[in-house]
């Protein structure tokens, strides 16, 4: 239906789904944060993998440095950064995400919560091992 509102006619909203098998952004990430093996992903936030990844890029293009390094920092952009940056703003978050109405449908069970610092440090710990056994200490 229609209503008329300030002399223009607006559509009435759509209501929102309530079913989380849906294929809605939110209810893939609820479904995907339940996953036994995949909550990591969810933590990880798919939706911001592209805006980091092209932050990496502009600085990566704009230096054109080691080709090799370039597609391990590329990787290192999609995943671990996000699964480090938002990982930890959960951690940090939890108590006050538990009392917004808002989040109540995306916190992590407990259990996630305290093996989360694990999974940020164990996938953090390839690429730094990568990055030190190629540093350039520059002596010649």
């Amino acid at each position: 239906g229609f209503s008329v509102r300030c002399f223009a006619v607006v559509p009435e909203p759509t209501p929102r789904p309530t079913s989380p098998e849906l294929s809605t952004p939110k209810a893939k990430m609820m479904n995907l944060m339940r996953h036994p093996q995949l909550w990591p992903v969810a933590v990880s936030r798919p939706q911001m993998w592209a805006p980091s990844v092209l932050t990496f890029l502009h600085g990566a293009l704009a230096t054109r440095d080691d080709v090799p390094l370039f597609w391990v920092n590329l990787l290192y952009f999609l995943f671990p950064y996000n699964l480090l940056i938002m990982g930890w703003n959960d951690i940090i978050d939890y108590k006050v995400d538990s009392i917004n109405p808002r989040k109540q449908d995306r916190l992590m069970a407990p259990h996630q919560l305290e093996m989360l610092p694990t999974l940020i440090v164990l996938a953090q710990l390839p690429f730094v091992a990568i990055w030190l056994a190629t540093y350039d200490l520059g002596v010649s």
